[in-house]
């Protein structure tokens, strides 16, 4: 069997599966900055074998059915719910190439986002669906879309046994780490002058490694950023789990980020309104305050769970990736 894992984002560079045989990475380059992805490519020793520089949807599935055709893969793999999620997959079912969705049936319900809407039309026309937990097979059987669904665990979980333990640094728990990066955040000005606000208002120690969206945004619409929030640039992958272990509490519209939080025992404080990622919140964990500064106050106040009194009772089991490949390859 030949396999084509399509990439182009850093949480997709964090799950590919680098243990399949006669494997074939493509990298869109969604995220070509330097600082989004060619760290983590190095750090992840990932080897891509075309580079295809796009970003939009249109070039992205142009470029990847080309690359299908050339490469004439049994089975297309695509992960989690971004544009090169879809153009990756649209490509491989117009070709009737078996299509994989590694992060399948994950839902938080607005279709407002356009990663609910990815998710959703993926799921459908996937021939494999891989679901981190039993919630997202769930959604699937509700859906009607349970048939070749499997629970294998969540690849991000096997990425961060290559790096952990992580030891405690200098200023272990002195500061909050903040990512923004959505853009029902990014491209909302009201929104971002509330999270701005509450952090200002806190008088907590901040750590922002800025999205470069997040940071055109800012300029964009004439906000200061606080004096007690410190900019830095994005960071690797060793260095942003060093930053969210030795964080006091973890301030995130990202999904990896929150359920790294949630497994590293890190209160988080969820910047959108849902989630699809429900167990932390059921857990006790995660709580979601959108952009309201009142409830962003309040969490960094209150929010206070502690692992000797409440541990995370949901955390994957280390073999995601050998579980899929061994559904894939017919073990």
């Amino acid at each position: 069997m030949k396999f084509l894992s399509i990439i182009g984002t850093r949480p997709q560079y964090i799950k590919v599966l680098d243990n399949l045989e006669n494997h074939v990475i493509v990298d869109t380059r969604q995220h070509y900055d330097e600082d989004m992805s060619d760290i983590f490519i190095r750090q992840l020793k990932i080897k891509p074998k075309y580079s295809l520089g796009v970003t939009e949807l249109g070039d992205i599935f142009n470029k990847v059915t080309a690359t299908i055709l050339l490469e004439k893969p049994s089975i297309v793999i695509v992960y989690g719910d971004t544009r090169t999620t879809l153009g990756g997959a649209l490509a491989a079912k117009f070709l009737n190439i078996p299509l994989a969705h590694v992060e399948s049936g994950m839902r938080s319900g607005d279709w407002s986002q356009p990663e609910e809407i990815i998710r959703i039309i993926v799921d459908r026309i996937a021939d494999y669906k891989f679901c981190a937990n039993s919630f997202a097979k769930n959604n699937l059987v509700k859906e009607s879309l349970g048939n070749n669904a499997y629970v294998v665990g969540d690849p991000m979980w096997d990425a961060l046994k290559k790096v952990l333990p992580i030891p405690k640094a200098k200023n272990y728990e002195q500061y909050n780490l903040l990512t923004i990066h959505r853009p029902q955040n990014t491209d909302n000005k009201e929104a971002m002058a509330n999270i701005l606000n509450a952090l200002a208002e806190s008088k907590e120690r901040f750590i922002f490694p800025i999205h470069p969206r997040t940071k055109r945004a800012i300029k964009k619409f004439g906000l200061k950023i606080p004096k007690n929030v410190e900019l830095i640039r994005p960071q690797g992958y060793r260095e942003m789990i060093k930053l969210e272990t030795n964080a006091k509490k973890i301030l995130t519209d990202s999904g990896g980020v929150q359920r790294e939080a949630y497994w590293f025992g890190k209160p988080v404080i969820i910047l959108r309104t849902e989630t699809e990622w429900n167990e932390i919140i059921e857990d006790g964990w995660g709580v979601l305050v959108g952009s309201r500064t009142n409830l962003i106050l309040h969490a960094l106040q209150n929010h206070n769970p502690r692992f000797s009194t409440n541990p995370p009772h949901f955390i994957p089991q280390y073999g995601a990736k050998e579980r899929i490949k061994n559904i894939l390859c017919g073990n």
